[in-house]
């Protein structure tokens, strides 16, 4: 697999790092606070994120047996291995995992094939609200109380301090540095400014470190022996599932609040789109399947309309819009020829193609 250059060596890239992180509240308490449930919470919203990937975001290019095009492909399995980290290079706390996903995937024909990337990056934001919807899921079932923190679903556990940041401090400095104001205020410089101040990776000794982290949480007032026991009784108290309520209520609830929100900046959305809008609407209530059986009833219902003509991926609008855009359509036909033309059409080709005067022979010849 891969392109073979004019010497005949094969060139394949090896793949692609779909890298997840939990928020640094979560990192405190499983780190630091030594609660492995929190591990282990994580690993399998890994594993589960990684199981939508494949479904929904790895792709090859194959021949169309139809039309003898080269089109893209779903429906590929993957190979992929993750590797779980709890350190940033700044060597503060950070949960998250490496899922290393190799540039091969194999069709239902058995083959193998070199993988598309449009799909990871198109779906990226979604990726991260499948990954956090899951792990928000996990912690409450573990009794941490959830405290949505941004409009795209990112979350912090309830409770927890946030003193062990120093990347943001930097990132920080070194936009005012430049004049470039607070690292919320320009998102895009901060990011820039993230992969210049961004430090060596390095060896330390764990044991060392974790004692490190131990001591500053000891100087920010933070318990986490504290905070685990609170969790502790929440869960013990956590009340059984309603046998008398509709199980499909909130992830119709979600999609519903997910589709007005688009709805309401964009005329067309995403597959992914709609999925990480409906899962940001609070963090951990439903799963990811509920949200997309939801919308697939949306579709049914003929509440959403797929958009066609769009290459990459699926596309979806709603009735309003399809309103909108055939009111708009019925205006323009109605006022075709309604007055008087304000420039000739051979006139209006010239000007537009260089100043170039063309008779107007000449001009509808060509067109």
């Amino acid at each position: 697999m891969g392109k073979r250059d004019k010497d005949g060596e094969i060139h394949h890239r090896p793949g692609r790092d779909v890298t997840l992180s939990a928020p640094k509240s979560v990192s405190l308490m499983a780190v630091v606070g030594g609660d492995d449930r929190i591990v282990a919470a994580h690993d399998r919203a890994v594993t589960r994120t990684l199981g939508w990937v494949e479904r929904n975001a790895v792709e090859t290019r194959m021949q169309d047996k139809a039309s003898g095009v080269m089109v893209h492909a779903g429906g590929q399995k993957v190979v992929a291995a993750t590797f779980r980290h709890d350190t940033s290079r700044n060597l503060d706390p950070q949960l998250h995992a490496h899922a290393v996903v190799a540039n091969m995937v194999q069709g239902e024909d058995r083959k193998w094939r070199t993988m598309v990337n449009d799909g990871l990056y198109r779906n990226k934001m979604a990726i991260g609200a499948v990954y956090r919807s899951e792990l928000a899921r996990s912690l409450k079932d573990l009794g941490y109380g959830i405290e949505k923190t941004h409009a795209d679903g990112r979350f912090e556990i309830a409770g927890v301090v946030e003193g062990f940041s120093t990347r943001r401090a930097e990132i920080g400095a070194a936009m005012m540095a430049r004049d470039e104001g607070a690292p919320l205020e320009n998102p895009k410089l901060a990011d820039r400014a993230a992969l210049m101040t961004r430090a060596r990776k390095r060896d330390v000794d764990k044991g060392e470190l974790r004692r490190s982290w131990e001591r500053q949480a000891a100087e920010l007032g933070f318990s986490a022996d504290t905070v685990r026991a609170k969790a502790r009784r929440a869960e013990r108290e956590l009340p059984l599932p309603d046998l008398f309520s509709d199980p499909g209520r909130p992830a119709a609830e979600a999609a519903g609040w997910a589709v007005a929100h688009l709805s309401e900046r964009q005329a067309v959305f995403s597959h992914g789109d709609r999925l990480a809008g409906a899962l940001a609407r609070d963090p951990g209530a439903v799963t990811a399947e509920a949200a997309e059986q939801a919308m697939a009833t949306l579709e049914q219902d003929r509440v959403l309309h797929a958009a066609r003509g769009l290459e990459s991926g699926k596309h979806w609008t709603t009735d309003a819009a399809m309103a909108r855009e055939s009111e708009a359509i019925a205006l323009m036909k109605a006022g075709q020829g309604a007055e008087k033309t304000i420039m000739r059409g051979w006139i209006a080709e010239t000007k537009l193609h260089g100043g170039r005067r063309d008779t107007p022979a000449r001009a509808r010849r060509r067109c």
